[in-house]
């Protein structure tokens, strides 16, 4: 647009010369300037013209753009509920009731009760203990877990071979902390067989 008003004001300065042109031989070549200008201000137009349009496109374009932005967020977050919902579907929850009463330390620390139904993974209660012989592995687990873990508010992690009581040593732990101050969950995963 500036540059139309440009050339408007050139051929405006050119008619003027034109019309007060006193040297018959210079008034040719003023309307070829004059023509020259003419048709530049048409290219010019044109151009324009062009503008505009791409302009539109490019809302269009745009307003196109935003509606897919949304559809793919729209969808991106039911793909993410679908994958929860996946992932709730695929564990199988079984919740045992703590049946504290007897579990612990027995017969000076030698061995410590606990309700088997915590072992099996199941929450039918059967009502029996199993009394674990307090080796010196597992005093040294619990001592470990008193005074580097619970008193300095850190994490532990206790890592064995299979079957060497990491699971029994830590739920038997938890199951002796005041209930007033502290609760637990167990969780152990196991892999499934098919």
């Amino acid at each position: 647009v500036d540059e139309i008003k440009g050339v408007d004001q050139v051929m405006a300065d050119v008619e003027q010369e034109i019309s007060q042109a006193q040297d018959p031989n210079m008034k040719p070549v003023l309307i070829m300037k004059q023509t020259k200008l003419e048709g530049e201000k048409q290219q010019l137009a044109a151009r324009e013209k062009r503008l505009r349009g791409d302009k539109k496109q490019l809302g269009v374009r745009e307003r196109h753009l935003r509606v897919r932005e949304r559809q793919l967020r729209d969808k991106k977050a039911k793909l993410r509920e679908e994958m929860k919902e996946k992932k709730q579907a695929a564990f199988t929850w079984t919740e045992s009731e703590a049946r504290l009463d007897g579990m612990g330390f027995c017969k000076e620390e030698k061995y410590f009760r606990l309700d088997c139904s915590y072992l099996r993974g199941t929450n039918v209660n059967s009502g029996e203990h199993l009394l674990l012989y307090c080796r010196k592995a597992f005093l040294e687990q619990f001592r470990f877990l008193q005074e580097q873990v619970l008193e300095h508010g850190a994490l532990g992690w206790i890592q064995g071979s299979p079957g060497t009581g990491k699971t029994t040593t830590t739920l038997s732990f938890c199951m002796k902390l005041d209930r007033n101050e502290w609760s637990f969950k167990c969780i152990r995963l196991k892999a499934r067989s098919n």
